[in-house]
């Protein structure tokens, strides 16, 4: 595979940034994880949208959107992926690598982006949904950054560590109150008696594209929905359940551990907002 540095495409073994980065050193910048859907992009204004607000609260230089595309449409064109995962980086340089920076100072920046190939996820998934447990780190929701995108990820990595000796497909994180805020790679949401409830947005949770989305695809549908603070045995009595991102979607979850949710099975409305957001997805 190759990659863009800065608009100019190298294989990756040859891909570098200099040591003196503030991303390698003290993971100040920002990143976007998206998805092709046969070729195209979807929802890529509304990441770029995302990115550029996480980039001005961390104060670094937003390149122009169309810079980011171009070099994003020749580095697919390149490794020729009609189905593919990429991820979009851009982080700040600067010789003085000790040196405060000042607010709105005029930093230079790196952008690189990649892209691998995505493969569809197993029939089973969709059939009969996934597993979720709880994991024990903690969502610190004080943390200014906990709903920005960016690179100081440490706590994630943390997480996805612990959930790696777990017999499930993710994990739930909880914030310093014990309340669910989301999930180590997307959103979550849960219907209690026709009711979409999800986390509000004040726990500590990166609002997620497909997060959004979602919610708008139930209010289109007249489905109620509702922002609350929920803990962990609130959601054992969830009738049913899925989670969201950006590179899978609108994702069933039939079991949180150690119980099955509702009937163990996707239930309707986890299947018809993921049907109409597969329809969003077709264009």
């Amino acid at each position: 595979m190759k990659i863009s540095i800065n608009g100019k495409i190298v294989e990756s073994r040859d891909a570098a940034i200099s040591v003196h980065d503030r991303g390698y050193l003290f993971g100040e910048g920002v990143f976007e994880t998206l998805r092709t859907y046969d070729g195209r992009i979807p929802f890529f204004d509304k990441h770029l949208a995302r990115m550029e607000w996480s980039a001005t609260f961390v104060g670094i230089p937003f390149p122009h959107p169309g810079e980011i595309k171009k070099s994003l449409e020749d580095l697919l064109a390149v490794n020729e992926l009609p189905n593919a995962r990429i991820k979009i980086i851009l982080s700040a340089k600067d010789p003085s690598t000790m040196r405060p920076v000042a607010p709105h100072e005029n930093l230079e920046v790196n952008l690189v982006i990649s892209c691998e190939p995505l493969e569809a996820l197993p029939a089973s998934y969709l059939k009969e949904g996934i597993g979720l447990c709880l994991i024990r780190s903690v969502v610190n929701d004080s943390n200014p950054l906990c709903g920005v995108k960016s690179l100081s990820w440490g706590s994630k990595m943390l997480a996805r560590r612990e959930l790696s000796e777990k017999a499930a497909y993710d994990g739930i994180l909880l914030n310093s109150q014990g309340q669910v805020t989301e999930t180590t790679t997307g959103n979550l949401f849960w219907v209690m008696k026709g009711e979409l409830h999800t986390s509000s947005s004040s726990v500590g949770l990166l609002g997620g594209i497909t997060r959004g989305i979602a919610l708008d695809l139930a209010k289109q549908n007249k489905i109620p929905v509702k922002e609350v603070y929920a803990k962990p045995e609130d959601l054992q009595k969830a009738d049913e359940m899925f989670m969201t991102n950006s590179v899978v979607g609108i994702l069933p979850v039939t079991w949180f551990d150690p119980m099955n949710i509702g009937s163990g099975k996707p239930g309707p409305i986890t299947t018809q907002i993921r049907k109409e957001y597969e329809e969003v997805l077709k264009g």
